[in-house]
C-alpha cells in the first residue's frame, strides 16, 4: 500500500533532517498562535460592543478588523507556503534546508497570495448553489431546500480536491503562472482524489491527539502529515517533472 510507504518515508525524512522539523513547526505555530490571539481579542471587542450596545467604537472596530483580515491572510499564506517549502526540502532530502525557508521572498509571497485568492474564488463559485439554496431554505423554512443545499455541497468538496496540489506546483516551479499551477494540479488529481481523501482520513487519530495534549503533539503531527502529503505529490506528479528534477533540465 503506497500510503504506508509515504508515511514511513516521512518519518525517515524527519529523522534525517538537517534542520529540525520540530523547531520549524514551533516557529510556524507561534506565528499562527499570535495571529489567532489577535483575532480572539477582536472577537471579544465585538462581543463587548454588542453586549453593552455601545456603538461609539463600532467604526474603529470595523476598520481595525478589516485591516487585520488582510494582514492575517497575507501572513498566514506567507508562512504556510514557507512551511511547505521547508517540508518539501525535507521530503526531497535537500541538504540546503534551513529555518530561513519558512520566510520566502516577497515576490514569491505575492504569487502565493494570488494563487490562494484564485483558488478561494474558484471554490466559492462551486459553492454558490449550496449558499443560495441554504439561504432560500432558511428564509422560507424549507428542510427540502436545506437538504438539496447539502447535496450540492458534495460536488464543491470534490472539486476543491482538484486544487490541493497547486501550491506545491508553485513551490517547485516559482516561475509558473497561477492558472498554470491550478491547471497542473487538476490534471494530477484526476483519478487520485479518493486516494488523497483516504490519506487525509488516515491522519484523523493523529489530529484528535493534538487537542488532548494541549497542542504539543502538533509539533510532531504537523510535519509528519505535511511531508507525507508532499510524498503523495511527488508520487503523482508527471514523469517529465521527475526527469527534469533528476537531470537538471529546465
Amino acid at each position: 500500500m503506497e500510503r504506508i510507504g509515504w508515511k514511513m518515508d516521512a518519518k525517515a525524512a524527519m529523522k534525517e533532517a538537517a534542520a529540525s522539523p520540530y523547531w520549524a513547526t514551533v516557529i510556524f505555530g507561534s506565528i499562527s498562535l499570535i495571529l489567532a490571539g489577535i483575532q480572539y481579542a477582536l472577537d471579544e471587542w465585538q462581543n463587548i460592543i454588542l453586549r453593552f450596545k455601545d456603538f461609539s467604537d463600532l467604526g474603529q472596530y470595523i476598520i481595525i478588523s478589516l485591516i487585520f483580515l488582510v494582514v492575517n491572510f497575507i501572513i498566514s499564506t506567507w508562512i504556510q507556503f514557507g512551511y511547505n517549502i521547508f517540508c518539501m526540502k525535507l521530503s526531497n532530502r535537500d541538504s540546503s534546508v534551513s529555518y530561513g525557508d519558512l520566510f520566502p521572498s516577497a515576490s514569491f509571497c505575492l504569487k502565493a497570495i494570488g494563487l490562494q485568492l484564485m483558488i478561494s474564488l474558484l471554490i466559492l463559485l462551486f459553492c454558490l448553489p449550496m449558499i443560495i439554496l441554504t439561504i432560500a431554505g432558511l428564509v422560507i423554512d424549507s428542510l427540502l431546500l436545506v437538504f438539496l443545499a447539502l447535496l450540492t455541497g458534495i460536488p464543491a468538496i470534490i472539486a476543491s480536491y482538484s486544487y490541493t496540489q497547486s501550491g506545491l506546483v508553485l513551490i517547485e516551479n516559482p516561475s509558473k503562472k497561477v492558472m498554470q499551477c491550478i491547471k497542473e494540479s487538476r490534471q494530477m488529481m484526476k483519478g487520485n482524489k479518493l486516494e488523497y481523501f483516504i490519506l487525509e482520513l488516515s491522519f484523523i487519530p493523529w489530529a484528535l491527539l493534538v487537542p488532548f495534549t494541549c497542542m504539543l503533539a502538533g509539533i510532531y503531527v504537523m510535519p509528519y502529515m505535511t511531508i507525507t502529503e508532499i510524498n503523495f505529490y511527488n508520487y503523482i506528479k508527471p514523469r517529465e517533472a521527475l526527469y527534469q528534477e533528476v537531470s537538471g533540465i529546465e
